[in-house]
């Protein structure tokens, strides 16, 4: 196997496949993946004690490290819980969630604005997600939840498998419209944003078209990813 960058991946086969979003075909750099069995976001989520999915994100990555990959990524930005607990054990470049890139648009932004962090809900980005991504609590950034105070079936069916049924039938093309709508909204009620930072599973897919639309600097999934390749391609 090519060395490049390997994505750890939740454990739902139908995001995995749907619209072949994880084709490693879509990157101008080799990328592997491999999945956290066991784990998908809703359990991930609800599970108050964490530590018990640990054991499976650091086995997904040291397959990941094993099969030659140079540094480790994650799609969902929830395992920023356990940053520092992977990080130490793999001992190469480890990034579990976009909010890894927030300090640094942090910085770029200067301190007169914010960094927005957009998720699915605002609730279940905790302190401690932020703290082991290195951020420091109630400085320059605001956390948006498009789910916060909205019921959307459309939006909730990109995350919830009680919303979805057993295989994932979302319409994309209206799911993009009411993403976009909304963040396009943040961003108009929030004059002082100066870049957006996009942290959730269900809005990667939407990140570019975001940045098509809007006049802000849009960190996401594949801007890390990037930044992971370049720092590791030789």
């Amino acid at each position: 196997m090519m060395p490049g960058i390997g994505i750890i991946l939740m454990h739902d086969d139908d995001l995995v496949t749907q619209e072949d979003r994880w084709s490693t075909d879509q990157y101008p750099f080799p990328v592997h993946y491999d999945v956290a069995k066991g784990v998908d976001i809703e359990k991930f989520i609800g599970e108050k004690q964490k530590i018990l999915y640990l054991p499976a994100i650091l086995k997904a990555a040291q397959r990941l490290k094993s099969a030659g990959c140079q540094a480790i990524v994650s799609e969902c930005g929830y395992y920023a819980f356990f940053q520092r607990e992977v990080s130490a054990s793999l001992k190469i470049p480890t990034f579990l969630s976009s909010v890894v890139q927030l300090p640094i648009a942090q910085t770029a932004v200067g301190g007169n604005q914010k960094v927005g962090v957009v998720v699915a809900k605002s609730e279940h980005l905790t302190d401690h997600h932020l703290t082991s991504m290195g951020v420091k609590l109630e400085s320059n950034y605001q956390v948006f939840g498009l789910l916060d105070n909205d019921s959307s079936e459309t939006l909730s069916g990109l995350w919830s498998s009680t919303i979805r049924g057993e295989k994932l039938e979302v319409d994309f093309n209206e799911a993009a419209e009411e993403i976009l709508a909304k963040c396009k909204q943040i961003i108009k009620d929030n004059q002082t944003l100066g870049a957006i930072v996009i942290d959730s599973t269900g809005l990667m897919p939407f990140a570019n078209q975001l940045k098509d639309q809007v006049d802000l600097p849009i960190l996401s999934l594949d801007t890390l990813l990037d930044y992971a390749h370049s720092i590791t391609s030789r």
